[in-house]
């Protein structure tokens, strides 16, 4: 039998506590007691939880008799008047003792809801100070993402400057290039006009020396006989030739030669002179459009006042001035029989001493790995130039267009192998044309590369000229590698 639902257990702590005390002490009588059955477990709690007091409630419903003992063993002073009242159960006593549990109740609830609000208010500070450090935390964050928006909105106006400047620097370049394009047709037109003044001072020298060599044989031929006079009855009065012809010694002096034709000689010196003059010209402007775009890479020579060496040009003209000229520079020389264009020319001077390859690096490069990066085409033929100038103690220098991959203006790879990379603006062609003038003229400089410019200009500096390919070939590299 359960107890009712009503029982208010809370209420009847002091009865199960006299209750388990009276079993105790029946239990160490003599004769003994045995307690009621259900009660044993009980007996040597020293605290007894919620369950185990419900289940001692149901042990004094089910045995009345026990009740009475226990009843008798205690008062109403000591179990409370609403434990009394269910322990003895006078007539009423129900409604009674729902009274005290309600009363109990309210008063478990009052004091309940006043710890509440004691832990509430102690909780209060800290719950305070925990929500100013959220707010204080999102003042922070609002500031940050207020600093954020500023930044991103700096970035994004730095981002639109950025893109203008570079639609701006892409316009200059192609009109950059379309100036640079616009100079090399003007410097082939002034090349083609050089070789049309060339031809005219060659047919002038040549005129001119045929005037002299006309004039001087004209200087030592002997004066034509005199026509026959006609006759005449008037006497004719006796020039002072005849005069001496007819001198008692019976001897006649040489006639006298015709006068040379001084004028005819004049003009042909004056229109040789005007030839000149105009190839001086064509010859300036194309020095000019040459040197322009040329930058020495290794280092600036004392004096330069323009890219290219500007003192180079007041210096020649200075030996000009003083009469002086640099000795031609040729090719250096091959042995009988060996074209000056094959692989084994390209040997034998790569074994000769007092010899510079300068190498068109990219040309080169892209005869042979083309389908690969310019820093891994790079690598590729300084491995084989390197391996070459071990071989054979060859001086090569290496000319890269700079604008592709430029980790620096001057680079050793051997002691005898250098790496030179142009300025931006400025193609390897036309440091490579400018390098062969520069070197002393008993260096024999030869040019590496299938360039026609630069294969004709390295020609007509004096400098032998050997195809990409050919190269590699000598090096035991297939092409399209």
């Amino acid at each position: 039998m359960t107890p009712p639902p009503d029982s208010h257990p809370q209420l009847l702590e002091a009865v199960v506590r006299e209750a388990i005390a009276v079993a105790k002490r029946g239990a160490s009588a003599t004769p003994a007691v045995g307690p009621p059955k259900g009660l044993e477990p009980f007996l040597h709690f020293k605290r007894l939880p919620p369950a185990a007091v419900e289940k001692v409630i149901r042990v004094l419903e089910d045995d009345p008799a026990f009740r009475t003992l226990v009843q008798e063993a205690s008062n109403e002073a000591s179990l409370g008047r609403a434990g009394w009242l269910w322990l003895t159960r006078p007539d009423g006593w129900q409604e009674r003792y729902d009274s005290l549990a309600e009363a109990a109740v309210d008063v478990a609830n009052a004091r309940s809801g006043a710890a509440d609000e004691r832990s509430a208010r102690q909780r209060l500070p800290k719950l305070q100070k925990v929500v100013d450090e959220q707010r204080q935390r999102l003042d922070t964050l609002e500031h940050e993402l207020a600093d954020r928006e500023r930044v991103e909105t700096d970035l994004a106006d730095r981002l639109a400057t950025a893109t203008s400047s570079l639609a701006e620097l892409t316009q200059q370049v192609e009109d950059l290039t379309a100036d640079r394009q616009r100079a090399v047709r003007e410097l082939k037109s002034t090349e083609q006009r050089l070789v049309e003044r060339t031809a005219e001072l060659r047919a002038t020298r040549a005129d001119l020396v045929s005037a002299q060599k006309a004039a001087a044989a004209s200087e030592l031929a002997p004066a034509p006989a005199p026509a026959p006079a006609p006759e005449s009855t008037t006497p004719v009065p006796a020039t002072p030739t005849e005069a001496r012809s007819s001198a008692p010694d019976g001897h006649r002096s040489s006639p006298a030669p015709p006068a040379l034709d001084r004028a005819a000689v004049a003009e042909g010196v004056r229109a040789a002179a005007t030839h000149a003059e105009r190839l001086s010209e064509a010859l300036a402007a194309i020095a000019d459009h040459v040197a322009s775009p040329v930058v020495d890479l290794s280092s600036p020579r004392a004096g330069d006042t323009r890219p290219g060496g500007g003192a180079r040009g007041a210096d020649i003209g200075a030996k000009r001035s003083a009469g002086k000229r640099r000795p031609r520079r040729r090719p250096p020389p091959l042995p009988g029989g060996v074209r000056n264009d094959g692989v084994e020319a390209a040997a034998h001077w790569l074994q000769s001493s007092g010899v510079v390859f300068i190498v068109d690096g990219y040309n080169v490069s892209n005869t042979a790995w083309g389908s690969h990066a310019p820093r891994e085409q790079r690598q590729r033929l300084e491995r084989v130039l390197n391996e070459l100038a071990m071989r054979h103690g060859t001086r090569f220098e290496v000319v890269y267009d700079g604008a592709f991959d430029r980790p620096s203006s001057l680079k050793a790879v051997h002691s005898t192998v250098q790496l030179r990379f142009t300025e931006a603006g400025v193609e390897a062609d036309d440091v490579i044309i400018s390098m062969v003038p520069d070197l002393a003229a008993t260096t024999g400089a030869v040019v590496v590369s299938s360039d026609r410019r630069v294969r004709d200009a390295a020609s007509a500096s004096g400098a032998a000229v050997v195809y990409s390919h050919t190269l590699l070939e000598v090096a035991g590299i297939p092409v399209g590698d």
